[in-house]
């Protein structure tokens, strides 16, 4: 199968839905599978700010990634050095909002402090947590990602992009 570097080349209305389909379908891959394979990816992309305590904040607490358009909830949670990864548990504090935003937040083509002050992403509960998790996802370098996952994010946002254009939003 091949997949079209320029998102553009897909049909308009299939490349602006495609993002959605493909994170409400991700539901399909048992949730173990899902949990493995996020947790490599933290441990590899926060290592090194695992190892200067960066994520201290949240031992005994757990903070849910919430994508609301795509029904998805990530409950994330620090144990014995690394980070760990619920399907369900008792947030501290919550960040959420719709799978266009997390796309442009992972691939930094929208600075996280707007996305908060209008509203399109939200955090609830323990608003120190809350932040904490906001200001460490801002440190995060798109280029230290795996390279399918950098690709594949950038690929997101180049359609959230084209379709922003062409609506005008």
């Amino acid at each position: 199968m091949i997949i079209p570097t320029n998102p553009l080349s897909i049909p308009r209305q299939l490349s602006r839905q495609l993002p959605l389909l493909l994170a409400r379908n991700s539901s399909r891959i048992p949730f173990a599978i899902r949990r493995l394979l996020a947790e490599k990816i933290f441990k590899t992309v926060f290592k090194e700010a695992m190892q200067e305590g960066d994520f201290d904040f949240l031992n005994g607490k757990t903070i849910k990634i919430e994508i609301k358009d795509a029904n998805i909830n990530w409950y994330f949670s620090k144990q014995d050095k690394k980070i760990t990864i619920e399907k369900y548990a008792k947030e501290s504090a919550s960040i959420s909002g719709n799978l266009k935003e997390f796309i442009l937040l992972a691939a930094r083509r929208e600075d996280p402090d707007t996305l908060f002050f209008q509203r399109r992403l939200m955090i609830q509960g323990d608003t120190e947590v809350g932040l904490q998790m906001k200001n460490l996802l801002d440190t995060l370098d798109p280029e230290c990602l795996p390279f399918a996952l950098e690709k594949t994010i950038q690929l997101a946002a180049d359609i959230v992009d084209a379709d922003e254009q062409n609506t005008g939003r």
